[in-house]
């Protein structure tokens, strides 16, 4: 058994792991079992020939992205997805492929058609696809749309960032102590005074 941990700053997000069927006693009854997690797994799953272009992908993939698998069969990312980070997403991809190294979270951003006028935020994972002799077969990889974790990071922290601000400037004490420069017009009452 192979795992691939998928972590961020908050933690743990789940762990992809991938079995030899061949050792498995329960395969050849669970077919079916091992079939359904695929198509109806809740993140987005793809899976890319050697040439980078589609041969699958589950249905949450399709859900993401506004396309159908049946519009991606035999394109490339940066056909079926252009104004979703392709440089990127693509050059990940050709780096697992080529290393068979698997690659660990990594997000990128873009637009796609389920929703052409707002940018997303997706989390991604890759790694190579061999056969029982080694033979390389494609790439896969796995997407979850991160837009709404994402949004409400950016404004916790802009409210953080606020009220660092605002909460010193608030403080009468504080702003009382602070250079005349500090203040509005360069340290100058409304009556063009020096402040005191």
């Amino acid at each position: 058994m192979y795992g691939l941990p998928l972590a961020t700053a908050g933690g743990l997000l789940w762990n992809l792991s991938a079995v030899d069927l061949a050792d498995t006693p329960w395969w050849s009854r669970s077919h079916a079992a091992v079939e359904r997690f695929l198509k109806d797994a809740p993140f987005g799953i793809g899976v890319l020939d050697t040439d980078l272009k589609f041969v699958w992908t589950n249905g949450a993939m399709d859900r993401m992205s506004g396309v159908p698998l049946a519009d991606r069969i035999g394109r490339s990312v940066e056909d079926v997805l252009p104004r979703l980070a392709p440089g990127l997403l693509a050059d990940e991809l050709r780096r697992v492929l080529s290393t068979g190294e698997a690659r660990g979270l990594f997000e990128y951003r873009g637009y796609v058609p389920a929703d052409p006028d707002r940018m997303h935020a997706f989390s991604a994972t890759a790694l190579r696809l061999e056969d029982s002799d080694g033979r390389v077969l494609g790439v896969c990889y796995t997407g979850v749309d991160i837009t709404e974790r994402r949004r409400t990071k950016e404004r916790m922290d802009l409210l953080t960032d606020s009220g660092k601000l605002i909460g010193t400037t608030l403080d009468l004490r504080h702003t009382g102590r602070r250079p005349p420069d500090d203040g509005p017009g360069g340290g100058r009452s409304p009556r063009g005074c020096a402040a005191q």
